[in-house]
């Protein structure tokens, strides 16, 4: 997407994503998550919540309500993570206490706790605090979320509609993360998760 506008790029992003969130929820919708598995399940919820946040992002950038759709990507990443750290780190009595709402972790922490347990090259979600302290700012109305708002904003890196563009390529991204641990992780199948990788990644090259 070289040598194009801040609003081409947020156009053929914006295309990207619609074909991106088509495809998933293909894949995905009416699924049934096996309750017998109270790790399984909670894991497909979380994941299932992140896809209904891609959404959201979807809807708020057709209606050029970008301030909002930066607010979403913080619990967009967060609810992926988390649905990561259920099913790979957490242990048996950790989704016990969290299952009855006696146990919360936000996304540093759980970011951490995937890292301290080795499995920081198995996810494809963002371990960066760097990048976690950028979406507390974009979430809570911080100051460089501010500074997007401000046309003359000498401390403004990168401008709303580039921004918008940068993160709907994001959504796209781990739309095909969440379907391959959907797949591989709720529902055990390695060979669908695969081929659905696979499948998702070619998306990139349509236009």
């Amino acid at each position: 997407m070289a040598n194009v506008t801040d609003e081409e790029l947020e156009e053929r992003a914006y295309r990207l994503l619609l074909r991106t969130l088509e495809w998933t929820l293909a894949k995905v919708v009416g699924k049934v998550v096996d309750k017998s598995s109270l790790r399984q399940h909670l894991a497909g919820h979380s994941f299932h919540l992140a896809i209904d946040l891609i959404g959201g992002v979807r809807t708020l950038v057709l209606e050029k309500q970008r301030s909002a759709s930066f607010v979403l990507m913080r619990s967009i990443v967060e609810n992926s993570l988390r649905g990561f750290w259920f099913s790979y780190v957490a242990t048996d009595e950790q989704i016990k206490q969290y299952s009855v709402g006696r146990m919360t972790n936000t996304t540093k922490a759980i970011a951490a706790e995937i890292q301290k347990k080795g499995f920081e090259k198995d996810c494809k979600f963002a371990l960066s605090h760097p990048v976690f302290t950028h979406l507390d700012q974009l979430t809570h109305g911080g100051v460089e979320h501010l500074a997007l708002r401000d046309e003359e904003s000498a401390s403004r890196k990168i401008g709303p509609v580039q921004l918008s563009g940068l993160m709907l390529i994001l959504c796209s991204s781990y739309l095909i993360f969440l379907v391959d641990y959907i797949l591989r992780v709720v529902h055990e199948d390695l060979v669908g998760a695969d081929f659905a990788y696979k499948e998702g990644c070619e998306l990139y090259h349509l236009d």
